[in-house]
């Protein structure tokens, strides 16, 4: 097994990482400055801003805005994991229309939430013009997702622990990775959607200070995968399943 241990000792690295440990933060998908007319959204909440996600459309209304025009969300699915993150799956109640400008709005938010309120990466315009017409294709695996290595890298505020994973698929919106994570010793299953990145590399754990997934220092856990696009276009078929030690244990 190839594992990856990466030691931050710089001083200036340790308070940059530090700092970026907040007790609070909302980050909106997707990224992109355009979407399609039937683009979902998701919102994830990390620690204390958890709270929000469990009671959106409770005490939290969340809608898109557009020429003074609301657009309720319905909350179709919200996940909560293992190391301070939760998420929920968002669509609009309607076709969004081409050609406009929509602006993503919680009310009953206060000061402090608001400030760490934006679209991922830290983009505090919280907006998406509609560009494409409806994406129908649904996204596939071109391959079975298999195991890469194991990945430590200690920053100033605590570990980043992932197993990393290639994954190879096809489709024309930008992928959800449904994520099935078992402990083999507790059977305990959770839940998370992921997003990989350009090379295919699927990484499942958590950041220095949060994320869905956590591993105890030994054991065995399994995973496995289905699709869903920011279209609303969804792969229910699982992958099979992919069965890995916990990346603590090649520290010994």
């Amino acid at each position: 097994m190839k594992f990856i241990v990466t030691l931050c000792l710089g001083i200036l690295i340790s308070i940059k990482g530090y700092a970026k440990c907040g007790n609070c933060g909302l980050i909106v998908y997707p990224s992109a400055d355009s979407i399609s007319q039937n683009s979902l959204f998701m919102l994830e909440g990390i620690l204390e801003s958890q709270k929000i996600i469990h009671a959106l459309n409770k005490d939290y209304p969340i809608y898109l805005e557009s020429e003074g025009n609301k657009i309720p969300l319905k909350v179709v699915e919200v996940n909560t994991g293992l190391y301070g993150k939760s998420q929920a799956i968002l669509k609009p109640y309607k076709l969004l229309e081409k050609g406009k400008y929509y602006e993503l709005q919680i009310d009953n938010l206060d000061e402090r939430e608001r400030k760490f309120f934006n679209k991922y990466p830290y983009d505090n315009k919280i907006s998406w013009v509609v560009k494409d017409i409806e994406c129908k294709e649904t996204p596939v695996f071109v391959k079975q997702p298999s195991f890469i290595d194991s990945e430590f890298v200690q920053f100033g505020c605590g570990p980043a622990v992932h197993a990393n994973f290639r994954v190879q698929t096809k489709g024309e919106s930008l992928l959800l990775y449904k994520t099935e994570f078992v402990s083999l010793e507790t059977r305990i299953k959770t839940t998370f959607y992921l997003m990989g990145d350009k090379s295919g590399t699927l990484k499942v754990g958590h950041g220095m200070c949060n994320g869905a997934f956590n591993f105890k220092k030994e054991g065995k856990y399994k995973v496995r995968f289905s699709l869903l696009d920011f279209s609303g276009n969804e792969n229910k078929t699982w992958t099979d399943w992919v069965i890995f030690d916990s990346p603590f244990l090649s520290l010994e």
